[in-house]
């Protein structure tokens, strides 16, 4: 493989991670040229990534400001990058550390919103049907999660193969054990005939009723107390991570529909 191809490539992977961790994309091509090439000016840099100068000193400073990159005292000044697997460490670590930020907060906030809720609504209303279509794998796992923490009674979902591997990579399939393990009804169907390897693979099998039926590759849906309910808009096979597309909703009459399917199978 030619090294201009090896270096696209790599640069691809690289820029994909970076940008997961709140980097702007021209963030991240700065960053990943003072990898590779030890350190540059900023007319190096524009050469290379064809950020405009002017621009490129606002990156700079943004990347210097979180830490990711030191320059010198030269003229032209140089600037170098941390090493990919510092560089990775020190973001993880900052977007941990804003998260337990404000998951601390949450209550606190959450009380504030209520207060203001309560003054300024005077009558109690019935929530509305709602929808949101989640964008990303990341986003529909933290979804699924919230719904699973809040489920009471019943999951009832039919997942195939590729979703249900993704379920398990995700730890899915580890809360919907610990809610069976609670007397909560959970039941798996799928076309997956070795579904149940996934499930034996945590000792796990017992807590959940898994079904192998026929049913189209297409329907990926779970629901939740007949009160939320997801649905897999493409295939996780096929799809990259933060393309996945996932519809929610609250809908009574809507849930009702897709439970009348799900009973079918």
């Amino acid at each position: 493989m030619e090294l201009a191809t090896r270096i696209a490539e790599t640069e691809k992977a690289v820029l994909e991670e970076l940008t997961r961790l709140d980097l702007s994309l021209n963030e991240a091509k700065i960053l990943f040229n003072l990898m590779i090439r030890k350190n540059s000016t900023v007319t190096e840099l524009a050469s290379v990534t064809g950020i405009a100068r002017t621009e490129m000193y606002r990156y700079l400073e943004s990347l210097l400001a979180k830490g990711m990159v030191h320059t010198t005292f030269d003229r032209p000044q140089r600037y170098y990058a941390l090493p990919y697997k510092e560089a990775i460490d020190h973001l993880v670590q900052t977007k941990m550390s804003a998260l337990r930020s404000i998951s601390e907060k949450k209550n606190d906030v959450h009380r504030i919103v209520d207060s203001i809720v309560d003054s300024m609504v005077h009558q109690e209303q019935a929530e509305n049907d709602a929808y949101q279509v989640i964008i990303g794998e990341d986003a529909m796992i933290a979804k699924l999660t919230r719904m699973i923490a809040k489920t009471e009674k019943e999951v009832s979902m039919i997942m195939h193969h590729d979703e249900l591997v993704m379920l398990y990579r995700e730890g899915t399939l580890s809360d919907l054990y610990k809610l069976a393990s609670r007397d909560i009804s959970v039941r798996i169907k799928t076309s997956f005939p070795r579904a149940s390897e996934l499930l034996d693979s945590a000792k796990k099998k017992k807590a959940i009723r898994l079904d192998i039926v026929d049913a189209p590759q297409s329907l990926n849906c779970m629901i939740c107390d007949d009160k939320e309910m997801i649905i897999l808009l493409n295939k996780t096979s096929m799809t990259k991570r933060q393309e996945t597309k996932t519809f929610y909703t609250n809908s009574r009459f809507m849930i009702s529909a897709f439970k009348v399917v799900l009973d079918k199978f």
